[in-house]
């Protein structure tokens, strides 16, 4: 469990946006799941009704995932940590919401807004 980690600043640059909390709303499998797409919407004080993004993991030669809560229900997760990776399968990406955690080791990532 990567408890420890925290926001990857890399990801407010992506999205233009000064940091803030962001929720994942949907989890989608693709590709006969090489692609791992993140519904996601950033809350912050410039932005308190939410901006909607998405961030897509394509080409995954890895996807893991933790049921940390399996008890948890199924509105969206407040994202405690989000670190990017690195692409071309170098460095996983972990997303830690408290319920839940993703491991991914991907090609390419995709964050748009």
């Amino acid at each position: 469990m990567l408890e420890s980690i925290v926001m990857d600043p890399r990801l407010w640059e992506l999205l233009n946006l000064p940091p803030g909390s962001v929720y994942i709303e949907h989890v989608y499998l693709s590709h006969v799941g090489s692609t791992l797409t993140l519904n996601c919407k950033a809350f912050g004080e410039a932005y308190p009704k939410g901006k909607p993004f998405q961030i897509q993991f394509r080409n995954c030669r890895d996807i893991r995932w933790e049921a940390v809560d399996p008890n948890a229900g199924e509105e969206a997760a407040e994202a405690l940590g989000v670190y990017l990776g690195e692409h071309a399968h170098h460095k996983p990406a972990v997303v830690y919401t408290g319920a839940t955690e993703m491991t991914v080791l991907y090609n390419e990532i995709n964050v748009r807004a």
